[in-house]
């Protein structure tokens, strides 16, 4: 059943994975800052092929996330595709 007005698409819309840039309640307030670069490593190797992966967080950084681990997503994030 097609809803009234709704275009008529050929192929299946491709979307990019959006979110997933890491794990906001375990991880992050926990982890070391290395630990997180390898987490934020590890979630872009798994969205990101086939490209279109949009990083970020999938809810708020909470205040009991120390800085440094903050600055880590960042740094793990920038780093050359080659590293990830």
């Amino acid at each position: 059943m097609k809803a009234v007005g709704a275009p008529a698409f050929a192929a299946p819309i491709k979307l990019p994975p959006w979110g997933g840039g890491g794990d906001t309640r375990q991880m992050l307030p926990h982890g070391t800052p290395e630990e997180i670069k390898q987490h934020v490593r590890e979630r872009i190797g798994i969205f990101n092929p086939g490209g279109g992966f949009v990083f970020q967080q999938i809810h708020n950084i909470l205040m009991d996330v120390p800085p440094e681990n903050v600055i880590a997503i960042f740094e793990a994030f920038r780093e050359p595709a080659s590293a990830n």
